[in-house]
């Protein structure tokens, strides 16, 4: 009802005001009513594109917010906001971080909107944007600046708002003075056109970022150094490779360090991730000649055809640039290994080349390639002044992508390339280059594209007469000249084209809004972001000495006294706005890769080039780079993700007519003031549509709220159907209070609490069924209604005029919780990741943010994020945390484990009357509720003709009456198939349904789920409600979530996509007894079930003891179950039988496999938990996700892996309990994992454990005598397995384990894990014989003489 008369109210608001300014206008000027009927004009339209996209919290919603905007905006009338602005922002590890948090704390005195800005890892913050927007997580960010590598992404999740009226705005016109202009037509035109993205729906191209920042690539050289030796700048990368060697040969120390000056600034580290784009500015030139739409990673012509492979790398000019790349590494600083970590934290990949840029200030390098932190720290240099700059080198030649071959350039094969008119070769005729014939094909004479190479080659260095070499490459060492053009032939020249292809590597930092938030939020992220994007606040970003911020802006390559103004050299500034401006409008200029999967595609060159600089020669790398490329593109079941790449590619690459960009965004018939004279006709028809619409909303809400009473406003009883829901309410403990309190005063207390209901129960169409005693049984029309009906009710209760005998006992009294402190700053995310024993401050508006629409950014960041996914509702959205607020981390210490609802009480501390900062949560006596929907039975509804009343009896009564009687008092308690019926995607905002549990009610009841709903304004109840009263908790609920210092362990099904597409039905029954089992051990060991998909089965414990022994018990039952026969006669479940011989001489049959095969992974540390708003589990995020996962990927099959962080842990508190259970754990080593920074040492857990016997005669059998000659022949060897023999105690080789002993075949006779972990090596069993053969390419060692040489038969491979 307040929705719908807050709509009613701004529908007449707003006609009344429009009439007023209509009237105003007939007597005056005409410019204002002009300016408001086109701002009444954008808000008709932005109504009916609400309408064709239906908002997600309801039509009405959309109406009051677009309606409210318009108010503001057309006639300046403020709505005050009920929440602050939530922004992602960069961490870039420099002073911009602190410059972003002094404007947003400055916006708010303008704005009078607080913006809470959430600072996340620079690297990291597209997958955080993109896992908010996948998720569906609508209200968690309102807006964010990124990386423009994600635009493909998110443009494809629709989560950018149109900008496009906003970069519109002309600061000339007198309405707009006071707007923060962001000056559009200031924005360089390759800014202009790289913030566009086609909109298929309306068919055009849309503004979806605000641009911050400007990357592009420049050669960079010392000036001094190069006149001092006569070198000329380099124009091709060959000449490059000249100029570096001539260097080298010189050994100079112009620095004075003691050490010889290398000749190129190249950073190797993979870690820093440079050398995708230092890769893509060497072999651009040879790519892309016609261009930026020729593009340079993928072929446009042939990237929509499924069946070819369009990556550009199986070519000879990726050849040619990786052979340069690895010549010039000879020339950089050698100190710096591949694998070692990139000392630049947080920053974005673009922005991560600092160490070479505080090299080449200092003089230790004297050229180099790079963005414009080269710039600005050579502005602190003691060569400051001597900086020269130069267009990234170009090429003679490029390829022919039809004959693979690199041909010289032409004016018509190259037409934006530089003709260079050279000396003719001794012994060659003069000629100039051919000129166009304009029909598109070579004119006569012209080098055929399709010919072998034939450009004359780059000139050499030659030495003067003082012995200084120098190189004729035609370009001034200064920098400040360019290659002579040619006009006309000059006599005894030849003209050769120089084709260049500047690099915008990474395009720079955006702006964008999120078109998921609320309208008014949109406005103001679109106001902050104006804000921030304007010419003077981009101003100060960039004369910031230690920011990544580049130019970006016309202004700033022009206004040259501005930069001097600010400290930086004339000279220097001189040279790079000027080469930096010439490379932006370059109609060749190389636009960086903004699609979908642009980081795995950045992966591929990176791990192609650390194979080259590891010693791969060229060929291999060229072909593992296309392999890799083939496998992602080519597999079958990616064709969406293919379609998907290609319309993206195309669309962000096809920006090509550059220097038509200004003219775009001026409109027709521009050149009169003020609007035409047809312009209010226009508008009347459309306003009186929208009013029209407002009025319809209003008719259809009243339905929507009359629908279930009759004329004469009497609420209808609900029948029969699934969505009619019973609420069974009841007073805790009222037996107990009749006794205790005077009759008189009883019957006050139930008048107050039944007017109370039955006050609120009309008002959600609710019909009252039966009231006994304290007892009410309520019917609503649907789950929804029942809801709200109980979430109002519960706050009201607490409003009640409740006799003071009441008050005054201890179960009915006042209780304060302590509520925010408004004085106390979000920590920063690295904060929480680190989480130290300090105690969190709590922030923010309430101490359980963890339970506000989440903001995936404002956890935790890493690679994981995982809850259950079995439940009804899915994934469209979920509470995220924020940050600090979290109950789970509030007053947790790094080191120790609570439960949730431990956690919840440490978070909410009683706090006395007199505390200004208390929160009422309980008042009066404790109502708990219990709902259940579905009445499916006639016979359960009976009417009475006597007085006209319909009671409610039956199944569905009893268990909501058994569901309200397991809750506690103040506790409104959901069965699963109410939970299952409710829009919680529309409900987030103000209520929280947490899981708790798998209950057994009552015996004649099956087993239930029930669901916890609770008002977020007393969300601080979590922390006094006691536990539920039940006959058995068979599954533990989200309050029992371990959180804090957690276990997590990650099992995995071995092939289980490959069952599924072998036989999904099978694979289906297959995996279903997977989950009961293990779910079944998973009880057993108190774990708590995070996430069950397919073949997957997360979990988390509070301590790693119980997470290893699950997992190796999981293993044993594995072995038990009765699979289906088919499913035992698939190669990845058969049965595997090993025979071994007992020290009495017999032999007994072991099974090792049988059935589905499990590698699980564990690993503990600290995480952030947060309940996800659709299933109302916990779900975790942090390092320790990623570190689990990455563990069980590199588990064999059978393998239990943990850290050594779980080890330890286990073997220090629980060390009793893993001697009990006879569980060995052998370290592995040291590994680096994918993902992982640190290296990680790994143990494998064993379980000498009693198998079963074998059950078929058709098992695979192996001696086992044959099978431990051959792992201590492998352990005998350096690099052998290394598992079969490994010491368990302190006093053992390896020194680190700990355990039960070694194990030694004595062990391997009883079966179990020691066997099965002594299979880890890629080989298997030939059928029938039962003998061991090798699989093509593994166990090298195992040759034909070494078998002889053990004894063991080596079976020929069978088909």
């Amino acid at each position: 009802m307040r929705s719908l008369g807050a709509l009613a109210f701004v529908g007449v608001f707003a006609l009344a005001l429009a009439s007023q300014a209509v009237a105003q206008d007939t007597s005056g000027t005409g410019t204002s009513s002009d300016n408001k009927l086109l701002c009444m004009a954008e808000m008709v339209s932005n109504i009916e594109t609400s309408c064709s996209k239906p908002d997600i919290q309801g039509y009405y919603v959309a109406l009051e917010s677009l309606l409210k905007d318009y108010l503001r905006k057309c006639f300046h009338t403020n709505f005050s906001s009920n929440r602050a602005l939530h922004t992602m922002l960069p961490d870039l590890g420099d002073g911009a971080t602190e410059y972003f948090k002094g404007l947003s704390e400055g916006f708010k005195d303008m704005e009078l909107i607080e913006v809470v800005p959430t600072f996340v890892p620079a690297a990291q913050i597209n997958s955080e944007i993109e896992f908010e927007l996948e998720h569906n997580l609508t209200n968690s960010h309102d807006g964010w600046i990124l990386d423009p590598m994600g635009m493909g992404s998110i443009f494809n999740f629709d989560g950018f708002q149109d900008l496009t009226q906003v970069v519109n705005v002309d600061p000339a016109r007198p309405d707009n003075a006071s707007l923060d202009v962001i000056n559009w037509k200031d924005v360089h035109p390759y800014f202009q056109n790289t913030s566009t993205y086609y909109d298929s729906t309306l068919r055009k191209f849309v503004v979806v970022t605000l641009p911050l920042d400007g990357n592009i690539k420049l050669l960079y050289y010392r000036r001094d150094v190069f006149a001092k030796y006569k070198l000329s700048v380099p124009r091709t990368w060959e000449e490059v490779l000249e100029v570096g060697a001539a260097l080298k040969a010189l050994a100079l120390d112009e620095n004075g360090d003691g050490a010889p000056d290398f000749a190129f600034c190249m950073d190797r580290r993979k870690d820093c991730h440079q050398g995708y784009f230092d890769i893509i500015s060497i072999v651009a030139p040879y790519l892309q000649y016609n261009g930026s739409s020729q593009g340079v990673v993928f072929e446009p012509t042939t990237i929509h055809q499924a069946d070819k492979n369009p990556a550009l790398v199986d070519n000879v000019a990726m050849a040619k640039a990786l052979g340069i790349y690895s010549r010039l590494l000879a020339l950089a600083p050698g100190d710096l290994a591949v694998d070692e970590k990139c000392d630049v934290v947080g920053t974005a990949p673009a922005d991560s080349g600092r160490l070479m840029a505080q090299r080449f200030a200092n003089g230790s390098c004297l050229m180099g390639v790079a963005l414009g932190d080269f710039f600005k720290a050579f502005n602190a240099s003691a060569y400051r002044g001597q900086l020269g700059v130069a267009l990234m080198p170009g090429s003679f030649e490029v390829l022919n992508r039809t004959s693979n071959t690199l041909v010289p350039c032409t004016a018509e094969l190259c037409p934006f390339a530089t003709p260079i008119a050279e000396p003719a070769p001794a012994g060659s005729t003069p000629s100039t280059a051919p000129a166009s014939s304009g029909s598109g094909t070579p004119a006569p004479g012209a080098a055929d594209p399709s010919a072998s190479p034939s450009a004359s080659p780059s000139p050499s260095p030659s030495l003067t007469p003082s012995g200084t070499p120098v190189t004729q490459s035609g370009v001034s060492a200064d920098g400040t000249g360019s290659p002579p053009a040619v006009a006309s032939a000059a006599p005894n020249t030849v003209t050769r084209y120089l084709n260049r292809a500047p690099f915008a590597a990474g395009g720079g930092w955006v702006a964008a809004v999120n078109a998921r938030t609320p309208n008014d939020y949109r406005n103001y992220s679109i106001s902050f972001f104006a804000y921030l994007a304007n010419p003077e606040q981009s101003w100060k970003r960039l004369l910031m000495a230690d920011s990544s911020f580049d130019p970006y802006r016309l202004e700033h390559f022009a206004n040259l006294s501005r930069w001097g103004a600010a400290g930086f050299h004339p000279n220097d500034t001189a040279a790079y706005l000027a080469r930096a401006e010439e490379s932006f409008s370059h109609p060749n200029i190389v636009l960086d890769l903004r699609t979908p999967g642009t980081k795995t595609f950045r992966d591929i060159y990176e791990s192609g080039l650390a194979n080259l600089t590891s010693g791969s020669d060229v060929d291999s790398v060229v072909s593992l780079m296309n392999t890799s490329f083939a496998k992602l593109l080519l597999d079958p079941q990616q064709k969406q993700f293919r379609s998907l790449l290609a319309d993206t590619y195309l669309a962000t690459i096809n920006y090509n007519s550059i220097h038509n960009l200004n003219g775009t965004n001026s409109g027709e018939g521009s050149g009169g003031s003020g609007s035409p004279s047809w312009l209010p006709i226009a508008i009347v028809l459309p306003t009186v549509g929208a009013l029209l619409l407002i009025a319809a909303g209003v008719v259809y809400e009243v339905r929507n709220n009359r629908k279930h009473k009759n004329l004469f406003g009497k609420v209808v009883p609900p029948g029969v159907g699934p969505d009619t829901t019973i609420l069974v309410s009841e007073i805790q403990d009222y037996a107990v209070l009749a006794e205790t309190l005077s009759a008189e005063v009883v019957d006050r207390l139930l008048k107050e609490h039944h007017d109370c209901l039955r006050r609120l129960l009309l008002r959600h169409s609710g019909y009252e069924g039966s009231c006994e005693g304290d007892s009410f049984v309520l019917a609503f029309h649907s789950p929804k209604d029942a809801l709200l009906f109980a979430m109002e009710t519960q706050a009201a209760l607490l409003q009640c005029a409740w006799p003071d005998e009441l008050l005054a006992i201890g179960s009915c009294g006042q209780l304060y919780v302590q509520g925010i402190m408004s004085t106390a700053k979000p920590k920063a995310l690295d904060d929480i990741l680190d989480a130290s024993d300090e105690p969190i401050t709590p922030a923010g508006a309430s101490k359980i943010k963890a339970l506000t629409p989440g903001l995936g950014a404002h956890m935790l960041l890493g690679d994981h994020h995982h809850g259950h996914g079995s439940h009804g509702h899915g994934s469209h959205g979920h509470f995220g945390s924020s940050g600090a607020t979290l109950p789970s981390l509030v007053n947790v210490p790094a080191t120790e484990t609570y439960t949730f609802s431990n956690a919840c009480r440490r978070a909410w501390k009683e706090a006395s009357k007199e505390d200004t900062n208390k929160v009422l949560i309980f008042r009066g006596p404790r109502v708990r509720m219990g709902l259940h929907a579905g009445v499916h039975s006639e016979h359960d509804i009976a009417h009475s003709k006597a007085d006209g009343r319909t009671t409610y009896s039956g199944d569905t009564v009893v268990m909501a009456r058994a569901v309200a009687q397991a809750a506690q008092g103040g506790t409104v308690l959901l069965s699963e198939e109410t939970y299952k019926k409710l829009p919680l995607e529309r409900l987030w905002d103000k209520y929280l349904v947490l899981h708790m549990g798998e209950h057994r009610l009552r015996d004649t009841l099956p087993n239930l789920n029930l669901y916890h709903a609770l008002n977020r304004t007393l969300e601080g109840r979590l922390a006094y409600v006691g536990p539920m009263t039940s006959l058995l908790q068979v599954d533990p609920g989200v309050l029992d979530a371990p959180v804090g210092c957690v276990t997590v362990a990650f099992m995995n099904v071995v092939g289980a996509q490959t069952l599924l597409s072998w036989n999904a039905d099978v694979a289906q029954q297959a995996i279903k007894i997977f989950h009961t089992v293990v779910g079944d051990e998973l009880k057993r060991r108190r774990g708590y079930l995070v996430e069950a998909v397919d073949g997957l089965f997360l979990a988390a414990f509070q301590r790693p003891s119980d997470a290893i022994l699950w997992a190796l018990e999981c293993n044993e039952a594995m072995i038990k179950q009765d699979w289906p026969e088919d499913l035992l006669a698939h190669e990845l479940c058969e049965e595997l039988v090993i025979s071994a011989p007992t020290k009495e001489g017999e032999v007994i049959n072991t099974v090792v496999f049988r059935g589905l095969r499990l590698k699980t992974g564990v690993d503990t540390g600290q995480v952030l938990g947060e309940v996800h708003a659709m299933t109302g589990r916990m779900t975790y995020r942090g390092k320790v996700m990623n570190r689990a996962a990455r563990i069980a990927s590199t588990a064999s099959t059978g393998q239990v892996l943990c850290s050594s962080d779980s080890w330890q842990l286990a073997m220090t508190a629980d060390a009793q309990v893993m001697l009990a259970n006879k569980v060995s754990g052998t370290s592995l080593g040291q590994f680096r994992l994918k993902g992982v920074a640190e290296k990680i040492e790994i143990h494998h857990c064993r379980k000498v454990s009693n198998v079963a016997p074998a059950r078929r005669a058709s098992s695979l059998v192996m001696s086992m005598a044959d099978h431990w000659k051959w792992e201590q022949h492998l352990n005998a060897h350096d690099g052998g397995l290394g598992l079969g023999g490994g010491m368990v105690g302190p006093g053992g080789p390896n020194g680190n384990g700990n355990g039960v002993g070694a194990v030694g075949p004595e062990d391997i006779l009883l079966g179990g894990d020691s066997i099965r972990g002594n299979m880890l090596s890629p080989r298997s069993f030939t059928r029938g014989t039962g003998s061991f053969r090798q699989r093509q390419g593994s166990d090298p060692n195992l040759d034909a003489a070494n078998a002889a040489h053990l004894g063991i038969e080596l079976a020929p491979d069978e088909a």
